[in-house]
């Protein structure tokens, strides 16, 4: 009898322990679950043509910036906050806990963090043509004074850690710089005419080091002829990406610069992207071998070229990643998902252009005329 009391009492213990838990803590069921979910909103912004305009997430907090200042969307009453300039054409960038707008085609750039504080001002002797930034709000930036170009890495302080004066008739002209997040390695890529023939020069530096003359920082250079390599994405701190026309080239980055592996995507290959450690390709509907003309595939290799997972989703999408998902968007239709499994789906009112997760079940959405915060509603 003690025992059939004892086991009824622990039973009624986990029937309240689990309804406790469904209605106050309120789990991501739909993250276990999947199927179709619904949103409430949280915030909604101003009818605006989002195209001139960058919207972020950075450590739970939404923020937007147009030509005229960046400012944090306060849809938890943390307090209206706004830094106010006047750009010619933005680049906001997000990385970590931090963001940076850029004013391209003008002289100057701002480094915030994510409380809000702006860490950094930076003001070039050229004109701005390209930005990108790490995860310690390190800035690496090309600027153009007509007969040279200047490669300038920052830190999120603004103060200048090195520069490298171009010219084309030299070494080509700059089109990017892509910087590690840890370990100060950088990539810069010129495009240069040989012959009548293009051709990129890929050079690799260290700067982990401090003291060193410039030159000395260089572990090496490679040369992809009749190739432009337009792209450079660090995966971790010791292998890089290189996108060139219809191929990836996949890098070890130590004391030595080694070509891992080879991929020829081909023409089909229509986006890549980032998601965690992995490189995403998404290939174009009815170029792909084995699969419907409606379909798209999208293919997640590692730092070493190898295959991880692939998908194969119903009709031309588009996609987008956070740190926590991949997103695939077909007009209205959003489907989530982690790794090679769909968590969930959700049709909204008008075609999405970015989703990206927030905190607490919510989602940034942006569309073509606006953005919202939305929540997941309770199930």
């Amino acid at each position: 009898m003690r025992k059939f009391r004892s086991a009824t009492t622990i039973v009624l213990f986990l029937i309240i322990v689990v309804a406790v838990y469904l209605i106050y803590i309120k789990p991501n069921l739909y993250s276990l679950l999947g199927g179709e979910i619904d949103f409430a909103p949280l915030y909604v912004s101003e009818r605006m043509n989002t195209d001139g305009r960058g919207v972020a997430v950075v450590n739970n907090r939404v923020f937007t910036a147009n030509l005229e200042g960046v400012e944090m969307v306060d849809y938890k009453k943390r307090g209206a906050w706004s830094k106010a300039y006047h750009f010619k054409e933005l680049l906001f960038l997000s990385s970590g806990d931090y963001i940076s707008a850029v004013d391209i085609s003008g002289k100057e750039a701002y480094i915030f963090n994510y409380d809000r504080k702006m860490t950094g001002e930076i003001k070039t002797e050229g004109e701005i043509v390209y930005g990108a930034m790490n995860k310690d709000g390190q800035v690496g930036l090309i600027s153009d004074l007509g007969e040279e170009q200047i490669i300038s890495i920052y830190d999120n302080e603004g103060n200048k850690r090195a520069e490298r004066f171009t010219n084309f008739r030299e070494s080509g002209y700059p089109i990017f710089v892509a910087l590690a997040d840890k370990n100060a390695k950088v990539v810069s890529s010129h495009l240069s005419i040989k012959n009548t023939r293009a051709e990129s020069v890929l050079t690799f530096f260290d700067f982990s080091d401090e003291g060193r003359v410039l030159e000395d920082r260089i572990l090496g250079h490679k040369v992809f002829e009749d190739e432009i390599i337009s792209k450079g994405i660090f995966l971790d701190d010791r292998h890089i990406v290189l996108l060139g026309d219809g191929n990836l080239y996949f890098y070890e980055f130590g004391k030595s610069i080694e070509l891992i592996e080879t991929l020829a995507l081909g023409e089909e290959a229509v986006d890549v992207k980032k998601l965690g450690n992995l490189i995403l390709a998404s290939y174009k509907p009815s170029l792909v071998d084995g699969i419907s003309e409606k379909n798209t595939r999208v293919i997640a290799y590692d730092e070493e070229g190898q295959e991880k997972w692939k998908i194969d989703a119903e009709g031309e999408v588009d996609i987008c990643v956070d740190e926590k998902y991949l997103y695939l968007l077909d007009g209205s239709l959003v489907r989530a998902y982690r790794k090679d499994k769909e968590v969930w789906t959700s049709n909204m009112d008008k075609d999405v252009k970015l989703v990206h997760f927030v905190d607490d079940n919510a989602y940034l959405f942006v569309y073509n005329d606006n953005f919202e915060v939305l929540k997941v509603k309770d199930l």
